[in-house]
């Protein structure tokens, strides 16, 4: 993946993970601390969590296209990177208390995985889509000419 379609997929991936950091954090409250109410500091940390979630995704960066064998391979890296981080940046914010939390924790991050991976997947499908039909379009014209 060249540097001008990281970018892309870095901005798109930033939104993503925050709205599953949001999911997600509900989902881990509503279990352990369902009484737990957010000041609105709660929303920068947040952003910061995910723009460190998202920067794992450099891992994808080359100047070469990626074969699907090491595209694969990138992908797993890139999802044990993102654990851990993310679970450090969790830690050191006290997001989590016991092994429990920490495995709950583990399983929300990798559920958020899945869906940031559904949404890009669904996103790069609609635009391959487009750009699909705008190419018959240009070769149906050259064939009336």
């Amino acid at each position: 993946m060249d540097f001008k379609e990281l970018k892309r997929e870095m901005l798109l991936g930033f939104f993503y993970i925050y709205t599953g950091s949001i999911f997600g954090t509900y989902v881990f409250c509503s279990l352990f601390y369902p009484d737990l109410t957010f000041s609105l500091s709660y929303f920068p940390w947040m952003a910061l969590f995910s723009l460190a979630g998202d920067a794992t995704l450099l891992v994808f960066y080359s100047k070469k296209v990626l074969t699907e064998k090491q595209f694969l391979f990138r992908t797993v890296i890139h999802f044990i990177l993102l654990e851990i981080v993310l679970m450090t940046f969790a830690g050191l914010l006290q997001l989590y208390e016991s092994t429990l939390e920490a495995v709950a924790f583990f399983f929300i991050v990798l559920l958020v995985y899945f869906m940031v991976k559904l949404l890009s997947f669904k996103s790069g499908s609609k635009e391959a889509e487009v750009i699909n039909q705008r190419i018959q379009e240009i070769n149906k014209k050259g064939e009336d000419y």
